[in-house]
């Protein structure tokens, strides 16, 4: 695979195609992945694949959906091969099977070998346990029989025709089917491609152009007679996408009312925090009991949206790649970074009892999914070569760690910890911890991932500034090392704050 990997890197210029048959398109498969995963030459190739078993779990299936790379993988496959469907049955429940059907391509007769009841007893394992393999389809599906051929791009629907066809299978000349179509795949898709067909042959009088889609669909898969199971899959894949494009339509029209209350909240926030020489984090938490009513009407029904949006998700009534499109991740992402510190504000003022904000348990779900969408999509550009974080030139509007102002109230407490009558290694803990915030407050700096109202002179972070330094002061010797605490530092935070205010003015 190096050798491979290394000729790619010198000789590939333009697009590249994987085709495989049989175990060689498994081989394409994993080829084209480890190509994806690799981004040589930023070149996207596709993959297509004749009479390839399965490859992967449901795990894989979702992995490449993330990454989008669902539509660079095509699978051709007969309608009565059994060799794409064989990983559907137990590999201990076809392993002698296969060794006496197959071998080398060749066909092994033994004196006491009876290819009818092996290939049979195949079927039936396929029949009865296909969907409960861990082995799943992915990418596009074309089946064909001599009537024609389908594309299938949904994974259940595609798992799904994949054993109600080879169910179609008549007793008669299943043998010869199974390993016949296993070999010819060549010729029969050049008659495919050759020949029309019509539904005269299933005997039906379809009542819409959706039925009568289906009806197409089941004729080129070689399905002589209306089977319900058949048109059942088929029509739950359209109803199941047509909801969900009913769904997405009217998520969108609800983010449009959401991202004008977002809009009125952040203006709400800036009117109640006007006048202070605070951050508004810290008007919302003094105003304790008296919060606006306005700032928390929109508040809690921002969280009711998402927390719909979260669940829809979960129960997997969105598209799977729902969560990974940029405009749900950016408006996500705002209202994380706009209503988190609010939250957190609440939690200190009604519940500091009750620990950190930074735990997992007291940290609400929304908040904490939204984050995850945005890791996870960061991730993927990583992974394409795209991640390289721009270089801010301003500060930000809104700090991009939702989370600040629970580490200065963790801070906070652990400085106000601090007391020589301590035990030394709580003592030894709680420093360290301050000096992970310093450096933490310092990167944000660098990057200019902060909001300036951080800065402001009665700021909670600049009460504890403040509270710290004099702490520094009286203990200089043990923290002349901490980033923030050097004479160089302490010059330039109060530098920084002037530039921070110069900037805007």
């Amino acid at each position: 695979m190096k050798q491979f990997s290394e000729q790619i890197k010198k000789k590939v210029e333009q697009p590249i195609i994987f085709v495989g048959n049989s175990i060689g398109g498994a081989m394409a498969t994993l080829a084209t992945i480890s190509f994806l995963d690799k981004r040589m030459k930023n070149i996207y190739p596709l993959c297509i694949t004749f009479s390839s078993p399965l490859v992967g779990n449901v795990a894989l299936r979702e992995s490449i959906g993330s990454q989008d790379w669902l539509g660079r993988f095509s699978h051709v496959v007969s309608k009565h091969d059994f060799v794409p469907r064989m990983l559907l049955a137990p590999f201990e429940s076809i392993a002698l099977h296969l060794i006496s059907i197959f071998s080398q391509g060749e066909i092994i007769m033994g004196n006491d070998f009876d290819p009818i009841q092996a290939c049979r007893e195949l079927l039936d394992n396929v029949k009865c346990l296909g969907n409960s393999s861990p082995y799943k389809p992915f990418g596009i599906y074309m089946i064909y029989s001599t009537q024609g051929a389908a594309c299938i791009e949904d994974s259940q629907a595609a798992l799904e025709m994949l054993i109600l066809t080879l169910q179609s299978t008549e007793e008669n000349g299943i043998a010869d089917a199974l390993i016949s179509e296993h070999k010819s795949y060549g010729d029969k898709l050049k008659n495919v491609f050759e020949s029309g067909y019509s539904t005269r042959a299933l005997n039906i009088f379809p009542e819409s152009s959706v039925e009568t889609g289906i009806a197409l669909q089941l004729e080129a898969m070689g399905f002589q007679t209306l089977t319900k199971s058949a048109f059942d899959a088929l029509k739950k894949t359209i109803d199941l996408k047509n909801k969900h494009d009913m769904d997405i339509k009217d998520l969108n029209s609800k983010l449009s009312e959401n991202q004008s209350r977002l809009a009125e909240l952040e203006w709400y926030i800036k009117m109640v925090s006007k006048g202070n020489s605070c951050s508004s984090y810290d008007v919302f938490k003094d105003l304790g009991e008296k919060k606006d009513f306005h700032i928390n009407r929109h508040r809690m029904n921002l969280e009711d949206f998402w927390d719909k949006i979260i669940d829809m998700v979960k129960n997997q009534q969105l598209p799977s790649d729902f969560r990974y499109q940029n405009k749900w991740i950016n408006a996500g992402t705002t209202y994380r970074r706009l209503v988190e510190p609010l939250d957190i504000a609440n939690f200190y003022h009604l519940h500091s009892d009750r620990g950190s904000c930074l735990s997992i348990k007291n940290r609400l779900l929304p908040h904490r999914v939204l984050e995850k969408w945005l890791d996870d999509k960061n991730q993927t550009r990583i992974e394409r070569g795209r991640g390289r974080k721009k270089t801010r030139t301003k500060f930000a509007s809104l700090t991009e760690d939702s989370r600040f102002w629970a580490r200065v109230e963790e801070a906070d407490k652990d400085l106000t910890n601090l007391q020589p009558k301590k035990e030394q290694t709580i003592i030894a803990h709680l420093k360290k911890s301050l000096k992970d915030f310093e450096a933490y407050v310092s990167k944000m700096i660098k990057e200019k991932s902060i909001s300036m109202e951080v800065f402001f002179e009665e700021s909670g972070f600049m009460i504890w500034w403040k509270k710290y330094r004099e702490f520094q002061q009286q203990h200089s010797e043990e923290w002349n090392q901490a980033p923030l605490s050097s004479n160089p530092w302490k010059r330039r935070n109060w530098e920084f704050r002037r530039q921070v205010f110069d900037s805007v003015l």
